[in-house]
């Protein structure tokens, strides 16, 4: 995980205009970022994500959990840019 600095507004939190990249998302939980299939690890860490959604409403430039394996159908269908996996449900990702 690369040392990916937030841009915009993301280092207070939120706000209009904030985004963050998958590798700074990653090193704000303490996760470790991995690249989904067909995306090398610099082209998944460079994703840039400018707000929160659910998995089955995400789109591109949203971050979003996995939480519990009830929600594994919305997590093999989202287009979030990001998804933030429980490790006790790393075997789905």
């Amino acid at each position: 995980m690369g040392g990916a600095a937030p841009t915009g507004d993301a280092t207070r939190g939120g706000g209009e205009g904030s985004s963050l990249t998958a590798a700074a998302v990653a090193q704000m939980v303490g996760g470790t970022l991995h690249a989904p299939p067909g995306l090398d690890a610099g082209a998944a860490g460079a994703r840039v994500v400018a707000r929160m959604a659910p998995l089955s409403r995400a789109e591109a430039d949203a971050v979003s959990f996995l939480a519990s394996a009830r929600y594994a159908d919305a997590f093999a269908a989202t287009r979030a840019g990001v998804v933030l996996v429980a490790p006790e449900l790393l075997d789905l990702a």
